[in-house]
Order: structure tokens, then C-alpha cells, then sequence
């Protein structure tokens, strides 16, 4: 074989090589799709069933789905005049408001992301959200339930580099029933959560981005937002690199 062919296939090694893990390192990871929480809450309340009544919960526990590993979460949710009424003397009301911070732990993968009650039930078919945070003769009950209405906006953290990824939760349930006996008796406790992404694969963001942020300032959402601010994300959240003004 000839001198010159030599060095021809030499550097065409060379280039694939070099090539190569730049390639695999543009491989994004999975969407948060399919993955489930399961934890027992701390729950703290102020209720007001004849206004306006807050709901706040800690949480850890596990976490299953395409992130398999250890969850943990903390929220607040507001739940309006409870006047509804579903039957069996029990009352609730709208839920005004659900703001939530997460963290999964997945191997060497870390998800950090928000969530927030994005816009009103529009479809009662499969939306809800509701809530409860009343006192039934000697039986306190404590729900917040939401299915479709709560938008979560993540940043997935991996040795390749980061991504961003959004979607809908398509189920929140915290639920706590008290029994006020001697001793008080907590008979039921309960936190399950869902996600669904909008996206097919996460997308990568920016390696200048700012990695000292706090976690909850930087869950990324690239989307195009309502206000129109390229500098912003959605729902007037963090733009790309977690930034706000």
C-alpha cells in the first residue's frame, strides 16, 4: 500500500475518533414520561373551609420510571371556599394554587425542576382540581388532588451535559386523614405524582449556563412563553439557563 494512502486512512481514524464522543455526548436522555412518586407526607394546614385554607407538605420517598431512585419534594397548595359538595356530608373546594420543588436522584443522573397549577379545569372530563381541609366530627380531612392542570419545567443533570424537559403532571394526590383521639391518630397518608413531557427527547442547554444557581431557580423551559420575552420561560419562569431577570 502506498505511503500516501496510509496517512489518508491514518487521519480518517483520527477525525472518527475524535468524532465519536462528541457524537455520543449530543445523545439526550430520557423525558421524565412515566415517572411515578410514592412517598408518606409531612402535611402542615391552616384551614378555613369558608375561605381560604393552605395545604404544605415535605416529602421523600421513591421514585420509579425512566429516573428510578430517591425523590424528595416540598409544596404549598390554596384551596378556596370549600362549598362543594360530593356527597357523604363531605365538603371541597377549588384549588387555587399548587406550587411544588423536586428532586430525584437516578445513579449519577440528578433531576431538579418546579411545579405549578398552570391554568384552570376547562375540560371536567379528566381534569381536576380540588381540595379539602375540613373537620368531619372528630375526623380531619386533607386532600389536594389534581390531575392535568399542574406543568412541571425540570433540568436533568447527567455526565454528558444538561437538558431541559416540561409536560404536564397528570396526577397530584396528597392526602392526610387525622382522627382526633388521645393520642391524635393519623390513619391515612398519602403523596402520589405523575409526569408526561412535551417534548420527545429533553433538550440540551447551554454549557455556559450559570452551574451555581440555586436548583430551584434553574429548572429550564425553552418553550416559546405567553409574554413573549426570549429572555423567560414559560409561565414567566426561568429562561434557558434557569435565569431570571
Amino acid at each position: 500500500m502506498k505511503r500516501s494512502n496510509l496517512v489518508v486512512i491514518a487521519l480518517a481514524i483520527a477525525v472518527a475518533v475524535l468524532i465519536a464522543p462528541a457524537a455520543r455526548g449530543q445523545v439526550p436522555p430520557l423525558t421524565l414520561t412515566g415517572e411515578h412518586f410514592v412517598g408518606v407526607p409531612d402535611v402542615t394546614t391552616d384551614c378555613h373551609p369558608d375561605a381560604t385554607s393552605t395545604v404544605t407538605f415535605t416529602v421523600s420517598g421513591v421514585a420509579t420510571g425512566p429516573y428510578p431512585g430517591t425523590f424528595t419534594e416540598t409544596g404549598t397548595a390554596t384551596i378556596g371556599p370549600q362549598t362543594l359538595s360530593p356527597g357523604g356530608g363531605q365538603s371541597i373546594g377549588t384549588l387555587l394554587t399548587f406550587d411544588g420543588v423536586f428532586t430525584i436522584q437516578s445513579g449519577t443522573e440528578t433531576v431538579t425542576g418546579t411545579k405549578t397549577l398552570a391554568f384552570p379545569v376547562t375540560n371536567p372530563g379528566i381534569e381536576v382540581a380540588i381540595g379539602q381541609c375540613n373537620t368531619f366530627q372528630n375526623v380531619e380531612l386533607e386532600d389536594v388532588i389534581d390531575r392535568f392542570t399542574v406543568r412541571f419545567e425540570a433540568r436533568i443533570s447527567t455526565p454528558q451535559g444538561d437538558f431541559a424537559d416540561r409536560g404536564l403532571v397528570p396526577l397530584v394526590a396528597v392526602q392526610r386523614i387525622r382522627v382526633f383521639e388521645d393520642p391524635i391518630r393519623i390513619t391515612f397518608d398519602s403523596f402520589l405524582q405523575d409526569f408526561a413531557s412535551d417534548l420527545v427527547a429533553p433538550e440540551p442547554l447551554p454549557s455556559d449556563c450559570d452551574e451555581d444557581e440555586d436548583d430551584s431557580e434553574r429548572a429550564a423551559g425553552r418553550a416559546p412563553n405567553p409574554s413573549g420575552d426570549p429572555n423567560r420561560g414559560p409561565n414567566g419562569g426561568p429562561n434557558q439557563c434557569g435565569e431570571h431577570e
